[in-house]
């Protein structure tokens, strides 16, 4: 294995084309297409996605402002678990496909096909000679990609910015004001899912470090973006509902994480495991090229794109509050490491069948989602007792819009706000509500069972009071 500080030549073979480099991308598509087609067609989703479309559906129709996203929980003025660029951006798509159950499942796959583009497009940018589907196939692989990516989560979005940054910094390199640009994809991560968007800012450091060996261009490109993003922050603040709304942010979601106040599922651990599995699949497409050639070239660009994945995921470890899909963002960084090492020793494919087994892939994996759609999915259990509840209130003759739960229960409250438009509390602070969600056994001498739920859950009557 020999270990090389420059960029190595690449020289194409005779049987290689771009036309053959784009037929790959597509397979790639395909396959990942094929892998998620049920769960993009089902009508279940990860929790924190059904609350993401449902504020998007609430904001689409007029509820809440930028800065105060609605929320379906009653107990709550607004929505301050996360900045609100990313939830304004899913709502714009609410307001153009309306309230569909597919809405934001379409909206994954726009997020699918924008990442994969950007990461073809920086391979591409790198050295135009050198394969890009590997990056794809690389990234696709990771377990983290493929959950993230079908479950609305925000990192999707993250991931956007940050690809947009890093190739803003590439060209920033010669180009100085292309770090101004570096600056608005940090700015718009920033918005999107707090400091986590920010990593970006190391490129022009790591690219003029490493890559050009350039203490000054490090320093130059670094201030100009940096700079760029501290003006865009200042004016923000001058937004007199901005500071509010930022201000719950901090207080309410990073402070309290990073103090360990809010509940911890998943700890640092954990995470660092979900890393190590995630960049290892990467790891393992290197150890495969390795054995093919027996001659390993680790170029200045391919160190400096791993600590770019490293700058990206390490620093999430300073919380104690941890999930897998968190490392969403820093997983295209990994694969285009891999790329550039893999890519001149893997095989080159130069089949003129590429389009033809492209097209079966993804004729299949059409009919795949068509057989698919609609259907209810891994929560098929809570979504039938969504449905059931609300049958039950649409029925009453009395006119009710809001149930009360005895518990947090977030995963039907999220589908009740979704897919029938029903608010909920946990408080009982609300005046007038009629139905309650509580255990199978009576909570309250005063309600009357309407219908029985999974998870030994039971929906409730409480009779109006007496005039």
């Amino acid at each position: 294995m020999s270990f090389n500080s420059q960029a190595f030549p690449l020289t194409p073979s005779p049987a290689y084309s771009k036309r053959t480099e784009t037929a790959l991308i597509g397979l790639v598509c395909a396959l990942f297409w094929l892998y998620l087609a049920a769960d993009l067609a089902t009508r279940s989703m990860g929790l924190d996605g059904v609350i993401y479309a449902t504020i998007a559906k609430l904001a689409a129709a007029g509820e809440g402002s930028f800065w105060f996203p609605p929320y379906f929980d009653l107990d709550v003025e607004w929505f301050r678990d996360h900045p609100p660029l990313g939830l304004w951006i899913q709502s714009q798509w609410f307001t153009l496909f309306g309230n569909a159950f597919w809405v934001e499942k379409t909206f994954c796959m726009l997020m699918i096909a924008i990442i994969a583009a950007l990461m073809v497009t920086v391979c591409r940018t790198i050295d135009a000679d050198r394969p890009a589907w590997w990056s794809l196939a690389i990234f696709f692989t990771m377990p983290v990609a493929s959950h993230a990516l079908k479950n609305n989560f925000l990192e999707s979005m993250v991931a956007v910015t940050a690809l947009f940054a890093v190739w803003a910094a590439w060209y920033g390199r010669k180009t100085l004001w292309m770090n101004v640009l570096v600056a608005a994809g940090c700015l718009a991560g920033l918005l999107i899912k707090g400091p986590v968007g920010l990593f970006p800012l190391v490129a022009p450091a790591l690219f003029a470090l490493i890559i050009d060996g350039s203490p000054r261009q490090a320093i130059v490109a670094t201030a100009v973006s940096v700079g760029c993003l501290l003006l865009a922050m200042l004016a923000i603040f001058y937004i007199e509902t901005a500071q509010v709304s930022i201000a719950f942010y901090l207080k309410s979601q990073l402070l309290e994480s990073l103090a360990g106040e809010r509940h911890i599922d998943h700890g640092r651990v954990y995470q660092l495991g979900q890393l190590v599995i995630n960049a290892g699949v990467a790891a393992f497409f290197i150890f495969v090229a390795w054995l093919s050639s027996r001659n390993i070239r680790f170029s200045r660009t391919s160190w400096a794109f791993l600590g770019l994945g490293l700058a990206a995921s390490l620093p999430l470890l300073i919380s104690p509050r941890q999930y897998r899909h968190y490392l969403l963002p820093c997983l295209p960084f990994f694969a285009i490491w891999a790329n550039l090492i893999v890519s001149p020793l893997l095989a080159r494919w130069s089949s003129k069948y590429i389009w033809f087994a492209t097209a079966l892939v993804f004729l299949f994996a059409t009919t795949r989602a068509y057989w698919y759609f609609d259907a209810t999915g891994k929560d098929a259990d809570q979504l039938r007792d969504v449905a059931a509840i609300a049958q039950a209130m649409a029925s009453s003759e009395i006119s009710i819009d809001h149930v009360e739960f005895c518990g947090a229960h977030y995963p039907l409250r999220a589908y009740l706000a979704r897919h029938h438009g029903l608010r909920t509390s946990s408080t009982g602070k609300s005046k007038g509500l009629y139905y309650v969600v509580c255990g199978t056994s009576q909570p309250d001498e005063r309600l009357e069972r309407v219908l029985n739920l999974s998870d030994d859950l039971a929906l409730w009557f409480r009779p109006p009071a007496k005039q």
